[in-house]
């Protein structure tokens, strides 16, 4: 097999641009986790404005790359960024940086009237903004003093780089020289065209009406997207306000569950109290008759018995108690009521079941009295005894008190002779030894 590859020649020489001129572009960066671009060109106009999340630094380039030729690389900080560093070296852009930090305030005032979605994209907006308005006085200046037929972007452009405005200009008007030439000879190729070009001009037409019907019924669309938005949100607003009613009327039925709870529990100690003070109340109308001494009734000699008696109508000084079973006794309970001071404690049988309960009172100081010497008569929590039988049995009782008491002190001498007795014969024995 043979392949032979041969040119065909033309009439003229064919020129066919590879793509249309870039614009130049002053460019604002906010590098970070969301990374925002900012693309201005020369007169201010916003081009491209973007943020996102993935993108990285290959990805800010071929954005920029679509939009035109980054001219100035503008940050919103004093010490311009690395990431933004590189980005600036790869397109040979100018830097700028503002003399400080720009605040949030001047950045507000650089953007208002800018659409933007969030503070990454704010940031970028004012970076690029701010850069502009520094060159915006240099830009006015050119277009006063450059001649006409001149490509102004290119004229700023150059200038912006450290170009001599005079040398600028020598150097286009040699490229402007060269053109017309050029133009001579594709002209005829391009009359070969001209059919072709009508057709393909009428095939546009109508397809910028059809693009143009499009953007209406995209316009519609969005339209109808944020009517249903603000729908939405208006939704999402009502059932949080009725969530958060919910919640407070949830949290107020709980309250008013606690309170009546709390109303039965004081309701119950009300009656508790008021029957307590009717007991009372009984107990002090006794206590006015002379001929009979009211009498409190103990159920048990411990000292649960005596808490429930306390808390049930009180125990106090000089008051006759009466208890119903003496099993279980213990001294603790003895001494709380000697610690009362009560004035005497009658039993069913005077302790007869227990010698060691006659002893233990006979300590404490506390009468203990029988319920047929008192001749007392209980009913319930209250009982009454004779006050002459009562006032008898105490003066017995004093007696044998005394009689032990004086027992107790002479076995108490008693003793101490005997230890005295002990411990002088010890001495005895030990000076007749020595």
């Amino acid at each position: 097999m043979q392949v032979r590859i041969s040119g065909k020649r033309l009439e003229r020489i064919r020129f066919r641009p590879l793509s249309g001129k870039p614009r130049y572009l002053i460019v604002g960066i906010d590098p970070g986790t969301t990374t925002a671009i900012a693309a201005l060109d020369l007169d201010g106009n916003l081009l491209h404005l973007e943020s996102s999340r993935q993108m990285d630094m290959s990805g800010v380039i071929e954005a920029l790359y679509k939009v035109g030729k980054p001219l100035v690389i503008a940050s919103d900080v004093q010490v311009m960024p690395y990431s933004v560093e590189k980005i600036r070296r790869a397109f040979s852009a100018v830097a700028y940086t503002p003399k400080q930090d720009t605040a949030v305030e001047a950045k507000l005032a650089l953007t208002a009237g800018y659409p933007y979605a969030n503070v990454h994209e704010r940031d970028a907006l004012s970076a690029a903004l701010d850069a502009y308005v520094q060159y915006q006085h240099k830009f006015r200046n050119l277009i006063k003093r450059v001649p006409p037929g001149h490509d102004l972007d290119e004229v700023r452009a150059r200038v912006i780089r450290g170009q001599a405005l005079d040398q600028v200009l020598v150097d286009l008007h040699a490229v402007t020289t060269v053109a017309p030439a050029i133009e001579a000879l594709v002209a005829p190729v391009e009359a070969r065209h001209d059919e072709r070009v009508r057709v393909l001009d009428g095939m546009v037409k109508r397809l910028r009406t059809y693009v143009a019907e499009l953007q209406e019924e995209v316009k519609a669309k969005e339209y109808e997207i944020h009517r249903l938005q603000g729908r939405l949100r208006g939704m999402h607003e009502r059932r949080d306000v009725q969530i958060a009613k919910d919640a407070e009327v949830a949290k107020r039925d709980a309250i008013i569950q606690s309170l009546k709870k709390r109303l039965r529990k004081e309701e119950r100690h009300g009656r508790t109290l008021a029957k307590r003070v009717e007991r009372i109340r009984t107990f002090a109308e006794l206590s006015i008759d002379g001929e009979a001494l009211p009498v409190k009734v103990l159920d048990a000699l411990t000292k649960e018995g005596l808490r429930r008696l306390t808390e049930d109508t009180g125990i106090g000084e000089g008051e006759i108690v009466y208890v119903q079973r003496i099993g279980g006794w213990g001294r603790s309970v003895v001494r709380d009521l000697a610690g009362i001071g009560i004035r005497a404690l009658i039993t069913p049988a005077a302790g007869e079941g227990d010698p060691q309960i006659h002893a233990e009172f006979r300590e404490a100081g506390i009468p203990l009295l029988s319920a047929m010497d008192t001749g007392v008569q209980v009913r319930g929590r209250q009982g009454l005894a004779p006050k002459d039988r009562v006032e008898s049995a105490l003066s017995l009782w004093q007696e044998e008190q005394a009689q032990f008491l004086h027992e107790k002190e002479s076995s108490r001498i008693e003793h101490m002779f005997k230890e005295y007795k002990s411990e002088r014969g010890k001495e005895v024995r030990k000076g007749g030894s020595s």
